[in-house]
């Protein structure tokens, strides 16, 4: 009985886990593809692939530390509220 769990568990982590790299990975071609003509005016002036990636590899790091702070300060928020000490 304990294996079964196990394994069912697994597999819907394994289905998330796809899910979520399938919805990045579709994320990244749509915000390329939205900014193919700039990246192809790059290229065309001489521009380096580094100097090309730059931008978006900055957005993404700039992104994701804005959501790690708001998840942060949202489960705070629930664990006080769930704990009862909101005034």
């Amino acid at each position: 009985m304990f294996w079964g769990i196990f394994i069912h568990d697994h597999m819907v982590s394994m289905l998330l886990l796809f899910i979520a790299v399938a919805l990045i990975n579709n994320t990244i071609r749509l915000s390329v593809y939205s900014r193919r003509f700039i990246i192809n005016t790059m290229q065309l002036v001489g521009a380096t692939r580094g100097f090309i990636r730059k931008p978006f590899l900055l957005k993404s790091v700039l992104h994701k530390d804005k959501r790690h702070f708001h998840a942060g300060r949202s489960g705070l928020t629930a664990g006080y509220k769930w704990v009862g000490n909101e005034p």
